[in-house]
């Protein structure tokens, strides 16, 4: 109990004006600056201002959006319309194909976001752009239909599917295009080297082109994977005219996350820069490993767990912002982090007193900001739970079914006390998985900041980053340790099987 109590005087400390009140999320600014890019990136804009706020171009792209989508045409940015978005652009967002099939028939914008993803993958050199007289008629959908061509070339060259595929907008194909953790483990298992199965009788010519093929497509998943996990590259080329500069930003980033491996792990300086299935397995295990349950599925439960209207309103904020400012949320800001920590013991040895200073508190606050991210994935694991019965307790079984509907069995002989503190400290798991993912959120507008060269990319630029957190340094000190105390009590057995 001691441990609650420590953690619900920390969470006082961290609720901080404004933060439980109701809030409208349709305009929450770094909500329409996401959705901007996303508008953009699937060719609903002709280009991305990065404004902040709604003008007539982004409201005129969100209706448009929403009519190809089968979404409520109100020109908001609503719960429906922000998660369609998210399923369609992200890469660990499980898509749900079905949903964007009419009568066997592929909704529009399922189209566009085929043609993104095969953009990510270095099979297209162009974005969509909308429709209009600027475009020749049934350009893009012959560049999609070229797209597609290759993507099944490839999975046939690296035997990626089973079954052989259509080069088709077909359920099939799109299948195995929207699952990256799937493309990723294939090409895990491919060790060192990555056969290409050419064709039966392909002549030099065609196998070059194979060959080409297979190399953009591998270094296309990989800039994906490296930016999901903290590096300095882009899930997709920068600048269409200027592919080397990309694959400059890709070289650099295999380094620097090479360098970021224990020594034991890393090959030959010469390997380095060799996108190998052994590449694939050690930047998986790193990324796997902070991987958390997708936000969204906490807030049908929300209003349930928390009585307070105004603070499940803002639970349910927080957990939408979440992934806001990076495509993937905060698998990548625990990456980075742990990347920054290597790269500041690398520099024990030759630093001044100064820098030293600053090293120890980067340190000190990178292991609070790891635990509070740990809070945040472990707390909602917690409250996601299937069944949980707390430990000495076998009076008390909470379960969940499939919808997330919420029971809680109570031995009608039990003692009232030990239910009551079981009942504080589910909502306690609640109010620290907001704050935590109200930190997550901050760090992950910094991770953002460095990813565009707008803080120090170094260990100084993590010191720096961390301490202008707006809670403050003691404040978040206070709260990991509150949190590091309520992980130690949760036993891992239960943390594991939820």
């Amino acid at each position: 109990m001691h441990a609650y109590a420590m953690l619900d005087a920390a969470l006082a400390d961290a609720d901080t004006e404004g933060f439980g009140a109701a809030t409208d999320p349709s305009i929450a600014p770094d909500r329409i600056g996401v959705t901007r890019s996303r508008l953009y990136n699937l060719g609903y804009l002709w280009k991305d201002n990065q404004r902040q706020d709604t003008d007539p171009d982004f409201l005129s792209a969100l209706e448009s959006f929403q009519t190809e989508a089968g979404l409520s045409l109100n020109q908001a940015l609503d719960d429906a319309s922000w998660l369609a978005l998210e399923q369609l652009v992200g890469f660990e967002s499980h898509t749900d194909l079905d949903r964007w099939f009419r009568d066997g028939v592929p909704l529009p914008v399922l189209a566009r976001a085929a043609h993104l993803r095969l953009l990510a993958f270095g099979l297209l050199d162009n974005l969509v752009k909308p429709t209009g007289e600027r475009l020749k008629q049934g350009a893009q959908e012959r560049e999609l239909k070229t797209g597609l061509d290759r993507f099944v070339r490839v999975v046939r060259l690296l035997r990626l599917s089973e079954n052989p595929l259509a080069p088709d907008l077909v359920p099939d194909t799109l299948k195995i295009l929207f699952d990256q953790d799937r493309l990723v483990d294939r090409l895990a298992e491919m060790g060192r080297g990555m056969t290409v199965r050419h064709r039966a009788g392909a002549g030099a010519g065609e196998k070059r082109e194979d060959n080409l093929l297979v190399i953009d497509f591998v270094r296309g998943i990989a800039r994906i994977e490296l930016w999901l996990a903290g590096f300095a590259t882009k899930p997709r080329r920068q600048f269409d005219y200027d592919p080397v500069g990309t694959e400059q930003s890709l070289n650099q980033a295999m380094t620097e996350f090479w360098r970021s491996q224990p020594e034991a792990e890393r090959p030959r300086p010469s390997e380095r820069l060799e996108i190998s299935g052994e590449f694939f397995t050690r930047l998986r295990q790193l990324t796997r490993a902070a991987q958390v349950q997708t936000i969204q599925r906490l807030s049908p439960l929300v209003e349930e767990v928390i009585g307070d209207k105004n603070m499940a309103e803002g639970v349910k904020t927080q957990m939408r912002t979440l992934g806001a400012r990076l495509w993937d949320g905060i698998r990548r800001a625990m990456c980075w982090l742990s990347s920054k920590l290597a790269g500041i013991g690398r520099l024990t040895n030759r630093i001044t007193n100064l820098a030293r200073v600053i090293k120890t508190a980067a340190l000190g606050l990178y292991r609070d900001a790891r635990t509070l991210l740990e809070a945040c994935a472990a707390s909602l694991r917690f409250v996601l739970c299937s069944s949980y019965k707390p430990p000495g307790s076998d009076a008390i079984l909470l379960l969940r079914d499939r919808d997330f509907d919420l029971s809680l069995l109570v031995d009608k002989q039990a003692d009232p006390a030990p239910v009551a503190a079981f009942l504080r400290e589910f909502g306690l798991h609640c109010r620290l998985f907001a704050v935590s993912a109200r930190f997550a959120v901050q760090l992950a507008g910094m991770v953002a900041g460095i990813g565009k060269k707008v803080l120090l990319a170094g260990w100084f630029g993590l010191a720096l980053a961390l301490a202008r957190l707006s809670d403050g340094v003691e404040v978040i000190r206070r709260l990991a340790g509150a949190a590091a105390e309520i992980l130690r009590q949760m036993k891992p057995e239960i943390i594991e099987a939820i």
